[in-house]
């Protein structure tokens, strides 16, 4: 019974959250992503890779603000993404997958890839994910978020 009510309850504030413009779950676990994986990964040896982490466009997060973690933030989609990898050029796209719900409870997978592309064939490779196990705590009104597991 308490897993129903966790499940209806996410579906519920998923859609208060992004109606009225607070930050949902989906861009707390990308936050998250992006100060813990997606930082360490573009800041190798001290030399910054890239100062822009691109986030695939997605009805799950809407508003991204222009900086997270003192990196520039670019909502793309597939025009801008065709447009930034042309002459061989390729760039590390952010993909945000649904909410899925599992024994444990909720689950958002968030991965990390890179694009490229020969004319209008694109080569995707995937440089690692976070998948983030999502619950409800009712005691103190707030949800936590556990990693369950990352590459």
């Amino acid at each position: 019974m308490k897993t129903i009510f966790v499940i209806i309850y996410i579906f519920i504030s998923l859609n208060i959250y992004s109606q009225t413009g607070k930050k949902n779950i989906y861009y707390e676990c990308l936050l998250n992503h992006i100060e813990n994986k997606v930082s360490n990964e573009i800041i190798q040896r001290d030399k910054i890779i890239t100062d822009t982490v691109y986030i695939q466009q997605s009805d799950f997060v809407s508003e991204i603000p222009d900086r997270m973690n003192g990196m520039n933030v670019k909502i793309v989609d597939n025009e801008i993404i065709y447009k930034k990898t042309s002459n061989k050029k390729a760039i590390t796209v952010i993909k945000i997958n649904p909410i899925v719900f599992i024994e444990e409870g909720a689950l958002i997978n968030i991965v990390t890839f890179g694009i490229s592309r020969k004319r209008k064939h694109y080569i995707n490779i995937n440089n690692g994910f976070t998948r983030y196990l999502i619950d409800y705590d009712c005691n103190n009104s707030k949800y936590t978020y556990k990693v369950k597991s990352s590459h």
